[in-house]
This record gives structure tokens, C-alpha cells and sequence, in this order.
């Protein structure tokens, strides 16, 4: 393939898709192969459709008459020519997926420090969402490895799988920590925390199942920043509750983890929105 021709198949690759080799080599030779059926002289321009009636056709003509043709029989090669850059959209649903998931962890976490009963159970059922989670994010991985072309770029699904992620490991954690930690009762800025979460989680959510269109998603993202603003300051205000008025220093250390945890966990949906507003600005 000559350079011109390789310059040729590049700029036939949309923005932010990466063509491996095979692909490559496809369209290289497609693009070989329109180059060699152009005519290359004057008189080759016309060509002889019927010896026997000696009818003469132009030869841009006689293309356009077989294209129709291949169009109206559905032609193998016209079904080629639509799969040769496949669009992948279910990456929209599989990021609708992960989001309700999270979601659905968040609401049991609020639940579990405001009954507080049962708590190595209600543990335990944040660990299955946890695990149900990365069951997505490798169904996720499977697809962006099996795909030619993405909706949105391919650093962008990492990253946006990889912050829900990480929302959904500090939500199993914070729920591990005060299992395993045996805190007797959850603190009122704690079940705030866990509220504060919640409603980051549900802005979240509905942000992902409006992502496909890539507008009016500015508002969320505002919301989800805003949430994590007062997240950090109910963090703040415990924390200095706490080493001001607790003299228990087991109970102090205790504390501090749970806080840290919930703290860091509104402040990985903030991650997430950042995430979705990039993706926005990147297709508006």
C-alpha cells in the first residue's frame, strides 16, 4: 500500500477509534481496490454494455446502476459496507446498569445506619452488590475489548467504569468497617453522610440514563458537586467533634476510619460527574 493510500484509510477513521492492525488492512485493501477499478484513460471512460445492440454507457452510469442494484438485492457487500465502523450502543446500557447498582448499594447502606440490626448481614448484602458490580465492570471490559467503534472514547469508559467502581468498593467498605469494628451505635453525622450519598448516587443515575444524548446534563453534574461540598463539611464538622468531646482514643480511631470512608466516597461521585461532563463537552 503506498503512503497516499495508507493516508487514505487513516482519514477514514472516525475520531477517538483506535483501528487495529486487521482493520487496517481491510480497509487498505478496499480503498486498493476502488483506486484500481477507476479507468486511467480517455477512452476507457465509455465501455461497451451490450455487444450485440452495441449500446454504449458512461462508466459512472453503469456504477450507479449497479450500486442500485446491490442496494435493492441487499447485496453482501452493501451489508459489508454498513459493518465496516459498527457502533457499539450498549455500552449506554451497561453504564445504566452499573449506576443502578450503585444505587441500590447506597440505599441499603443509608438503610443499614439507620435500623442498625443485623449488621454482619446487611454487610454481607452490600458485599453481593459489590461483587454483582464487578461482574458488570468486566462485562463492560469484555465489550470495550470486542468492539471496533465506541460511542464515547475509550479512555472515557475506563474511567467512568473505574470511578463507579470505586464508589461501589467504599460503600462495601464503609459497611465492612462498621461491621467489623463493632461500633455500637451509627453517629447522626454518619447517617447524614449516608444520605448525602444516597441522593449523589440518584443524581448519578439519572445523569447515565440520559447520557446517550450528551445534553442538558450540565445540571447533575452542578448537583453531584454541590452534594460533595456539604459532604465534606458535615466530614469536618464530626472530625472536630470528635477529637474536641471523645477521650476514648480506640473510639476516636474508629471513627475517624468511618468518616474518612464516607467522606471519600461522595467524593468519588464527584469523580463520576466530572467523568460524565467531560464526555458531554467532548460530543457537544
Amino acid at each position: 500500500m503506498t503512503t497516499f493510500q495508507l493516508a487514505s484509510v487513516r482519514k477514514l477513521r472516525p475520531r477517538g477509534v483506535h483501528v487495529d492492525a486487521m482493520h487496517l488492512i481491510t480497509i487498505g485493501l478496499i480503498v486498493l481496490g476502488e483506486r484500481r477499478m477507476k479507468v486511467s484513460s480517455p477512452r476507457s471512460h465509455r465501455v461497451l454494455i451490450g455487444r450485440s445492440h452495441g449500446t454504449w454507457m458512461n462508466t459512472h452510469e453503469s456504477a450507479a446502476k449497479e450500486s442500485t442494484s446491490a442496494e435493492e438485492s441487499g447485496s453482501p457487500l452493501r451489508r459489508f459496507s454498513f459493518r465496516l465502523f459498527p457502533r457499539e450502543e450498549r455500552f449506554f446500557e451497561m453504564f445504566v446498569e452499573d449506576g443502578a447498582n450503585v444505587l441500590v448499594a447506597a440505599r441499603k447502606l443509608n438503610e443499614m445506619l439507620r435500623t442498625y440490626d443485623d449488621i454482619d448481614r446487611r454487610a454481607d448484602e452490600l458485599r453481593s452488590l459489590e461483587h454483582r458490580g464487578d461482574e458488570i465492570s468486566r462485562d463492560i471490559w469484555e465489550k470495550l475489548n470486542t468492539s471496533f467503534v465506541t460511542p464515547v472514547d475509550r479512555e472515557d469508559i475506563v474511567a467512568l467504569i473505574g470511578a463507579l467502581d470505586d464508589v461501589l468498593d467504599l460503600i462495601d467498605e464503609t459497611a465492612d468497617t462498621f461491621a467489623l469494628y463493632r461500633i455500637e451505635a451509627p453517629s447522626r453525622a454518619a447517617v447524614e453522610l449516608s444520605e448525602i450519598i444516597v441522593r449523589q448516587c440518584e443524581v448519578m443515575q439519572e445523569a447515565l440514563a440520559r447520557l446517550h444524548t450528551f445534553k442538558d446534563l450540565e445540571a447533575t453534574s452542578v448537583e453531584i458537586h454541590r452534594l460533595e461540598k456539604e459532604g465534606d463539611q458535615v466530614s469536618r464538622d464530626a472530625v472536630a467533634h470528635l477529637f474536641a468531646d471523645e477521650l476514648d482514643a480506640i473510639q476516636v480511631v474508629k471513627w475517624k476510619d468511618a468518616y474518612n470512608l464516607l467522606e471519600a466516597c461522595t467524593d468519588r461521585c464527584d469523580d463520576v460527574a466530572k467523568i460524565i461532563e467531560r464526555i458531554v463537552v467532548k460530543h457537544a
